[in-house]
């Protein structure tokens, strides 16, 4: 063998010896690969289907049979009801039509579910939501706020919200309820906000409101034409707008933006400069 050849062969030699060597330090220091593991369904999604199935129910032994399902789901995950009670308010945005959402109001209150969770959970997503979620949100608020025996809304399962917002106050759910309710909205509001009102403030709000209600019933019950100027509820809503209290003011404001017959000069005048934001925002939607 010539000189060249044999060099040729050592380095040969040398480069298998040093690639042998490296796949031999590569297996020593790899990991193993990691193990297939199985595609697991979320259990979000488990409750969810769950959830889609009570709606779906057929019959009132369905209905409470899948209610019971939904329970044992939940039971089985290790869910509290805390984050039970969020995935089912999570789940109004997925409801569509009357139909439907009648059935997932008669599960809340099957599932008796508090309404002050309810709004708890749904008045944060006023400020954010859009859409099909806002109107899942103001739904829930629906809910949360049934008729009591005098027809007004019950706005009382709002109060613990209102209670732990109260300053500043929650603007966007506090719009909504005067929109949804002014009277109502009102008187909830004293609730939260009124301690400090005088004893004749408070008759004379309780007067006012009256008579303005009372006007409002005889025009919507037919007894009198919709457009029917009352002197006296002009007189009391122009005296309620002096209230130093702004959510009686939100209510003037309310009322003369629902209800064009009361929109005179002597009332609109006092509230266009209000110095509150919600009082003025509400004024600048009259006429509009």
């Amino acid at each position: 063998m010539g000189r060249r050849t044999f060099v040729l062969a050592v380095a040969c030699s040398m480069l298998v010896g040093c690639g042998s060597s490296r796949k031999d330090d590569q297996k020593k220091t790899e990991l193993p690969p990691p193990p297939k593991v199985e595609r697991r369904e979320k259990a979000e999604n488990k409750v969810r289907e769950q959830i889609a199935a009570v709606l779906a129910a057929a019959g009132e032994e369905q209905f409470y049979k899948r209610v019971g399902e939904l329970f044992e789901r939940a039971r089985e995950l290790g869910w509290s009801r805390t984050q039970l009670v969020g995935a089912i308010i999570d789940y109004s945005t997925q409801i569509s039509g009357g139909e439907e959402l009648g059935r997932y109001n008669r599960m809340l209150t099957n599932l008796d579910i508090p309404r002050p969770e309810i709004v708890s959970a749904a008045a944060g997503t006023l400020d954010i939501a859009q859409g099909t979620a806002a109107d899942a949100g103001r739904n829930l608020l629906r809910y949360a706020a049934p008729p009591d025996p005098r027809g007004r809304k019950d706005f009382s399962h709002f109060k613990p919200y209102l209670e732990a917002h109260a300053s500043p106050a929650p603007a966007k759910l506090v719009l909504w309820m005067y929109e949804y309710d002014s009277a109502a909205a009102m008187w909830e509001m004293r609730d939260v906000y009124g301690a400090n009102m005088s004893a004749d403030d408070f008759r004379g709000l309780s007067a006012g409101e009256h008579v303005v209600s009372e006007i409002l019933f005889r025009q919507q019950a037919g007894l009198i034409a919709p457009d029917q100027l009352d002197q006296p509820a002009v007189e009391q809503l122009a005296r309620l707008a002096q209230y130093r209290q702004w959510w009686v003011r939100l209510y003037v404001a309310n009322v003369l933006l629902k209800h064009p017959q009361f929109r005179k000069p002597q009332v609109l005048d006092l509230l266009k400069n209000d110095t509150d934001d919600l009082v003025k925002q509400t004024t600048s939607r009259i006429g509009k």
